[in-house]
């Protein structure tokens, strides 16, 4: 295969169950399966710029020369609990969307997650999450339209500086803590 890149969307939507990335691929949009509801398995054919991680997580590097896979693209759609590793640096825009399934999300001790970025956990069912410290963004609509949302933890020692636009729009969320180090709070 000669493909290369993966763009916005490519594959929204779709009743696809496993998706298969050639070697050849070198970039791949973090919303190319954006409400794919079924898609369950990733085939990376002998890619070094992408792996799918304890057949769960699809993962890619932030820096291509690294042998670090520290940003998590993709979580299967019919994952019920969600471990993030310690290495992951960013959760991507829409990886977790329409997880339906998803009833926990933890993060393993030492996290150096800084990124919760767009989409990431909307439409998701969990009712509670404790986000690192180590966070500074939470992007536009991260956890929006989870109805289920209730407890939202942020520690009070939290690096979070941003939190976007309808970030916990449409969740059961009753009250948050927004940390001193926050500078910027947009609107809903």
């Amino acid at each position: 295969s000669q493909l290369k890149i993966f763009e916005k969307f490519v594959f929204s939507r779709c009743e696809i169950e496993c998706i298969s990335i050639p070697s050849s691929v070198i970039e791949l949009h973090s919303s190319f399966c954006d409400r794919s509801k079924k898609l369950k398995k990733i085939i990376v054919d002998n890619n070094s710029h992408f792996i799918f991680y304890n057949d769960t997580f699809l993962l890619g590097k932030s820096d291509s020369k690294s042998d670090v896979y520290d940003i998590l693209l993709f979580a299967r759609k019919d994952i019920k609990t969600a471990f993030i590793p310690s290495f992951i640096t960013k959760i991507a825009s829409h990886s977790f969307n329409q997880c339906k399934n998803l009833e926990k999300v933890e993060f393993e001790n030492n996290s150096k997650l800084k990124i919760i970025d767009n989409f990431s956990f909307s439409f998701c069912n969990f009712e509670k999450i404790s986000i690192p410290s180590t966070v500074i963004k939470i992007g536009k609509e991260a956890f929006a339209n989870n109805d289920a949302l209730k407890y939202i933890e942020i520690l009070k020692n939290s690096n979070l500086q941003i939190i976007e636009k309808n970030a916990f729009d449409e969740t059961a969320i009753e009250c948050i803590f927004v940390p001193s180090k926050v500078i910027k709070l947009m609107d809903g």
